[in-house]
């Protein structure tokens, strides 16, 4: 037996979100880049402050030439059913209105009463047609006319972790998790391998690794060309930019990888990284 129901689920309000930008077109950064302390006191850097001094005048000149902007952004809903036909009818109906309130006459104002009920009568027909039609093609599957359900009444799956209320010491048990798991991890690969693993004692021990080839110029140009243009959040510049620029950044680049290769050790800046774990089930029980 079939249930018949009305349900008022509202309107869907728009959903207003801040963007961060930069205008990048048309820059030249050679000549700021060219007198900046990258080429006047290079020899006088070690390789860590080398690299700070890298990523400031970088950051620097991009400030400069293309300041960081902000501006909101509204995002229509998503409205499966809308068709032409709703379309033409609201149309209509806004081009009556404007003549209406621009003629403030009785006649206009009926013309516009009945395009007005004309389009709610198409957009309630379109709308019943669609999901009756979705209804009857998905019956089968419970989980599609749920995940239709949770849209019609606006349901999210917010992540929230009840026990926290400081989002430093969330982070930090998260982070502790995970270290605590991977040598949890490391320890019983090396009990493992210490059962396991036999010695040779034929293998000789004493090999050494030879110190690495200077990189040219030309080796960091072609490494530049073939990498991909992603650009992290801790970059200084777009990676767009700093391949426009690398005829000016080729030998303070090739410097610092040289320096790295030198001295076995990277530059500290290069060590950080901008973790950011995504979960793909949002219903987990908090195990740390």
């Amino acid at each position: 037996m079939p249930v018949f129901c009305e349900l008022d689920t509202g309107k869907v309000p728009f959903t207003k979100s801040k963007v961060s930008y930069r205008n990048l077109s048309a820059m030249n950064l050679g000549a700021d880049l060219s007198n900046s302390d990258l080429y006047k006191n290079t020899d006088m850097f070690d390789k860590n402050e080398l690299a700070i001094c890298y990523n400031e005048i970088l950051e620097s000149a991009i400030n400069k030439h293309a300041p960081l902007r902000t501006k909101t952004n509204f995002s229509r809903p998503y409205v499966p059913w809308f068709n032409t036909e709703v379309k033409s009818a609201k149309r209509e109906q806004r081009r009556a209105e404007r003549k209406w309130r621009r003629t403030k006459q009785l006649d206009g104002f009926e013309i516009y009463e009945s395009k007005k009920n004309y389009m709610i009568f198409v957009m309630n027909r379109v709308r019943k047609k669609f999901y009756t039609d979705f209804v009857l093609e998905h019956s089968s599957d419970q989980r599609i006319l749920f995940n239709a359900a949770k849209s019609l009444f606006h349901q999210k799956n917010d992540l929230n972790f009840s026990a926290y209320e400081d989002q430093n010491m969330l982070a930090s048990d998260i982070g502790e998790f995970f270290v605590q798991k991977i040598e949890n991890i490391r320890n019983e690969l090396d009990l493992s391998d210490s059962h396991n693993c036999v010695l040779d004692e034929s293998i000789a021990l004493n090999a050494c690794l030879d110190p690495f080839e200077q990189s040219s110029e030309e080796d960091v140009k072609n490494l530049i060309t073939k990498s991909n243009g992603k650009t992290s959040s801790l970059d200084p510049m777009p990676t767009s930019i700093v391949v426009q620029c690398q005829d000016v950044l080729l030998p303070v680049l090739t410097r610092m990888i040289n320096m790295s290769l030198d001295s076995g050790v990277f530059p500290d800046k290069w060590k950080v990284a901008d973790v950011r774990p995504l979960l793909k089930k949002w219903n987990l029980d908090t195990c740390f």
